[in-house]
């Protein structure tokens, strides 16, 4: 064991004593002999802390904190990150979130013999998106596989949308280009990509946690407008951090991501804003970003917004991504 990096599974927590027993049990069921399991509750008004707690009483990898006043989300990513793992390499976890695969870390850190590399600094699984409310669930796979130079995998963002929970990192890299300073929804992409501009990144093509999607879920809770603003800072964020060594990736993927991720807006807009609000979001987005619409995939997923009820919209988009899938597969 003393040869294995000591790997951190962090596991952020706000007022989720329903949740966070099963996260910190699929934690303490990954099959790796050097962990340690921190948990940061972020002054929960509820149980949580001592559900939390009582872990840590009975199995001696577990670290339980709790900070004295809120702080919020992404501050307490940062908290965990900087300053209470310990770990070479860490991961994520939200208290609301758990793991399906026992074997992801140990799998992952024998990779690192085997490639003999050490230029990886991540590796990148996929994860299930369980929607409760909708009571369905959806693979979201890698669509490259194995290793990948990290400039490949930055310029094909989000063509594999990630979650935190599935992205193992070296720490100290983490730490090193500002992981989790930018105070956005999507600050886990923003680790991501900067990652993947110091280093190559492993792709797992199977999936290892639940990213469960429910009411009090961020991305749940914002409107359309303010998903386009957190993508926006997303952006800023990735463009302040590309700036001089790595600019000149940075138009490129700036205009594939305004396609990609205003589809991700006018989906969201489908099941959740009324008429006249969807007709304001393409006009907005129109006098932005006319090159979304370059996109037929884009246009044609606004059009569907616009002319399908949110039902009918769901299911025509769940058939679109199982044909899509199958169509990747053949070819």
């Amino acid at each position: 064991m003393e040869d294995l990096p000591i790997v951190s599974i962090m596991i952020p927590t706000y007022n989720q004593e329903g949740y966070i027993a099963q996260a910190i049990e699929s934690a303490m069921g990954q099959d790796y002999s050097n962990l340690e399991i921190v948990v940061c509750d972020d002054c929960s008004t509820d149980h949580t802390y001592e559900v939390a707690k009582a872990y840590e009483l009975a199995d001696r990898r577990i670290k339980v904190y709790r900070n004295n006043k809120n702080i919020g989300r992404v501050r307490n990513y940062r908290h965990l990150l900087c300053d209470l793992a310990s770990g070479d390499w860490c991961l994520m976890l939200d208290g609301d979130d758990y793991y399906i695969d026992p074997t992801f870390v140990s799998s992952a850190i024998a990779k690192l013999s085997f490639c003999n590399t050490q230029s990886i600094v991540a590796f990148f699984a996929g994860f299930v998106r369980l929607e409760v409310e909708h009571k369905k669930e959806f693979k979201k796979l890698p669509k490259t596989m194995g290793l990948v130079e990290g400039k490949r995998a930055f310029m094909d963002f989000p063509k594999s949308w990630m979650n935190h929970g599935s992205l193992l990192y070296r720490r100290q890299t983490a730490i090193e280009v500002g992981g989790y300073m930018d105070d956005t929804l999507y600050t886990d992409a923003a680790l991501f990509l900067k990652l993947c501009l110091q280093g190559d990144i492993f792709y797992i093509p199977n999936c290892v946690y639940v990213w469960r999607v429910h009411e009090r879920n961020e991305s749940v809770t914002h409107n359309s407008f303010q998903q386009l603003q957190e993508y926006e800072r997303l952006w800023k964020s990735v463009e302040n951090f590309s700036k001089g060594k790595f600019s000149s990736f940075f138009e490129g993927w700036l205009s594939r991501q305004i396609q990609e991720q205003t589809r991700s807006v006018f989906i969201y807009a489908a099941l959740h804003e009324d008429f006249a609000t969807k007709v304001r979001l393409i006009r907005e987005i129109k006098k932005k970003y006319p090159i979304a619409f370059n996109s037929l995939e884009t246009t044609a997923t606004a059009m569907g917004m616009l002319l399908f009820p949110p039902d009918l919209f769901y299911w025509i988009k769940s058939v679109y991504t199982m044909l899509k899938a199958r169509s990747s597969l053949v070819l």
